[in-house]
């Protein structure tokens, strides 16, 4: 039961569902409803189970209505627009088939539908478009029309691993739980230590803390990317082993500008709680964050736990190039070509984590290899 549930609504209310459950006692998740209906607003609602054998009930509360680029409580804008317009509460009625959760919705407004809910389950392994040489992605990436265009790279030391965030691959999802309970938590510790000081009701702190522990292994629904091939074939390479279970490293290539106008933009201040699935593109704030600086680092912020499947998707509905998300494998045999090229173009553990823990780790690959 616990994870990401993804599926649809139709009835009174026709669209987007993502339904969100966490490890706990009681049995409780947060729904989300991206309306297809641009008329009526999505919006997020807590939800309460009970399971009996393969049949489940809930109760449907804390609705909150995305409007005018705001999540604001149903109750509050029933007052200010018109009386019982959004739902205050609900319930659903469901059954577990085939893997599938399937039911029926219905809210104090009478508003009422018919949902099904599929787990989102991490398959096998993703295809490359490409297998390529270091020689032969030198050339790719050299050749690659940028012109008008935002291309971003992401390099993995495994092409057998999707592309998930530290965040959700923990099997976290519901971000109103992170933001409510982690983050405020994060904070009281991070300002502890000097010169880090962060104020959450100051615009744009949020973004700069996400963006220094993104950087430092603290799980975040954001995954690392760069503007450089090259920065990004640095990462795919640093940790390849020979020991792995695959011969090849990965080179994700990201071209964002069809993404972004295909998807349009959300208000900066509700993206990671969006009622809609989000995955977005973000120059988070480096103040005191040399290392995403010298990365050329961007942002990648997702709700949805399988992104690739998201992307893959997409890209079926024929409104996107399939150019605009490519999976490129490179040979780990090239691994020491590659590193010794990235290192005369001064990309290296040193110039990329500036500072002690960078140089001693540069210094430790140089001359000591290995340490088991």
């Amino acid at each position: 039961m616990f994870g990401q549930w993804l599926g649809g609504t139709i009835g009174t209310n026709k669209g987007f569902c993502v339904l969100n459950i966490e490890p706990g006692a009681p049995l409780e998740g947060r729904i989300m409803f991206f309306d297809m209906d641009q008329t009526k607003h999505s919006m997020w609602a807590s939800v309460s189970f009970k399971i009996e054998n393969d049949k489940i009930t809930g109760n449907l509360y804390n609705y909150l209505v995305f409007y005018k680029n705001e999540l604001i409580k149903s109750e509050e804008l029933n007052k200010e627009i018109a009386p019982e317009r959004y739902p205050v509460t609900g319930e659903i009625n469901g059954s577990f088939i085939g893997g599938k959760l399937k039911g029926n919705f219905k809210t104090n407004v009478n508003t009422f539908g018919e949902f099904i809910l599929t787990k989102t389950v991490l398959g096998e392994p993703t295809k490359p478009n490409r297998e390529m040489s270091w020689g032969e992605y030198k050339k790719f990436v050299s050749e690659l029309d940028r012109t008008n265009k935002v291309i971003i790279f992401r390099g993995q030391s495994n092409n057998n691993q999707r592309l998930v965030t530290t965040y959700h691959r923990s099997g976290r999802a519901d971000l109103f739980r992170y933001l409510g309970g982690d983050i405020p938590n994060l904070v009281r510790f991070i300002n502890l230590i000097p010169p880090y000081k962060y104020d959450l009701n100051k615009i744009g702190d949020l973004d700069a803390l996400l963006g220094l522990v993104q950087h430092h292994e603290y799980p975040t629904p954001f995954l690392d990317w760069t503007e450089s091939p090259y920065i990004a074939a640095y990462f795919a390479y640093r940790k390849a082993k020979n020991d792995q279970q695959t011969d090849k490293v990965r080179i994700f290539i990201f071209d964002t500008v069809p993404w972004v106008s295909f998807w349009q933009a959300i208000a900066q201040n509700t993206i990671l709680i969006a009622p809609k699935p989000v995955i977005s593109i973000h120059n988070l704030t480096s103040t005191n964050n040399n290392r995403a600086i010298r990365q050329k680092a961007v942002s990648v912020f997702s709700n949805i736990v399988d992104m690739e499947a998201f992307f893959d998707a997409s890209k079926e509905t024929g409104k996107l190039p399939d150019s605009f998300f490519q999976r490129i494998d490179l040979p780990y045999s090239e691994k020491e070509a590659a590193m010794n090229d990235l290192l005369d173009m001064e990309i290296s553990t040193a110039t990329l984590f500036p500072g002690l823990d960078g140089v001693c780790r540069f210094l430790s690959e140089q001359y000591f290899g290995k340490i088991n």
